[in-house]
């Protein structure tokens, strides 16, 4: 009698499991896609901020991750540099961008998370052959 307790118990267990398995069949988590990206150093850049009286600069350090989507063309014939068509227009939307900010802006936290949405939104928006994923400051001073 045991026996036969132990023998239904398992089968009944077997049954659930291949069910669950069965009815989890094509509902698996979507895998995020994985996207190659690479740095693009813009360099330094001083501007004056917007304040208004006393005049007040920013300076700063900025470097893009930019998706290798294809969609980047490099350089040729620059003995071995990568020079981006698109350098000077993401210069000039940058410091558009900056440009605009005033010093009480900038000093939180917060603040400057604020800016790196702005650029990288202002340059997906203004550059054609590149996709900006990320904004990076790896110098930030204001005076």
């Amino acid at each position: 009698m045991i026996i036969i307790v132990v023998v239904l118990v398992l089968v009944l267990a077997v049954g659930a499991f291949a069910f669950l398995k069965m009815s989890h069949k094509g509902k698996a988590a979507p895998k995020k896609e994985h996207v190659e990206t690479t740095q693009w150093a813009l360099g330094e850049f001083l501007v004056n901020l917007a304040d208004p009286g006393d005049p007040r600069y920013l300076k700063v350090d900025m470097v893009l991750e930019v998706a290798a989507h294809g969609k980047k063309s490099g350089g040729g014939g620059h003995g071995g540099v990568a020079v981006n068509p698109e350098e000077a227009k993401a210069k000039d939307t940058v410091i558009r961008v900056l440009s605009k900010r005033r010093m009480d802006d900038l000093l939180t936290d917060k603040g400057k998370e604020a800016l790196k949405a702005e650029l990288k939104s202002a340059l997906n928006n203004a550059l054609a052959e590149s996709d900006v994923v990320s904004v990076y400051f790896t110098s930030f001073a204001m005076q």
